[in-house]
């Protein structure tokens, strides 16, 4: 098998004995930007430190590193496919109402629990490069009018990016055609990261732009 899908080489690739390997590309809905928001370790603070100088000063932490380049966590696209299986109730045929959630939820993985994230110019996102956005919001991480005291705090964003994703699909149960249709509804409707539509945002929308069924 020769071929690649984004940046993975997919001749690398062999067909596990179980299942299958989808490897996909992902970018970027437009105007929907990629935010991490890690909780910040209290402990970093030191005594006479204001919350705007150590947000200013540890806010890289929020994003998810490995080996020096921003990575999303391969839990943020399953659980993103499992949300959208939930909310669109698809049934697997010949199953009387049996939906596909619990065959995402057990069935699928991210094959190296990661995926690298890559900017609109192609380059790998570093602490060199990540930018950031300030938001004013509650002190207590409250929704809301009534969400008392407001601080400003920083998150690490990308406005442009993509992603190249290897998933292992277990249970063929789940085909190559319900895969790609539960992951582009999960780009649309559920996102992944901050602010993402699951939760009222608009960060985090993506599409598939490569795909291949292994």
């Amino acid at each position: 098998m020769t071929g690649r899908v984004g940046n993975i080489d997919t001749s690398t690739l062999v067909k596990p004995p179980i299942g299958h390997l989808a490897v996909v590309s992902l970018r970027s809905l437009p105007g929907s930007p990629y935010s991490q928001s890690l909780p910040l370790d209290p402990s970093l603070k030191t005594a006479r430190e204001s919350h705007d100088a150590f947000e200013k000063r540890v806010w890289k932490t929020k994003a998810h590193w490995h080996e020096g380049v921003m990575v999303i966590p391969g839990t943020s696209f399953t659980g993103a496919m499992i949300e959208a299986c939930r909310k669109f109730g698809h049934q697997v045929p010949g199953r009387a109402r049996k939906t596909y959630t619990s065959f995402f939820e057990a069935g699928v993985l991210v094959q190296g629990a990661r995926a690298v994230l890559y900017d609109q110019n192609g380059d790998t996102v570093t602490e060199e490069t990540i930018q950031s956005v300030d938001l004013l919001q509650s002190a207590a991480g409250k929704k809301g009018k009534l969400s008392g005291s407001r601080v400003w705090r920083r998150f690490p964003i990308v406005q442009a990016w993509t992603a190249d994703v290897c998933f292992y699909v277990m249970d063929d149960t789940i085909t190559q055609d319900i895969f790609e249709k539960v992951l582009t509804e999960a780009g649309m409707f559920v996102g992944i990261g901050r602010w993402r539509p699951e939760n009222g945002g608009n960060n985090g929308r993506f599409e598939i732009t490569k795909s291949q069924w292994i």
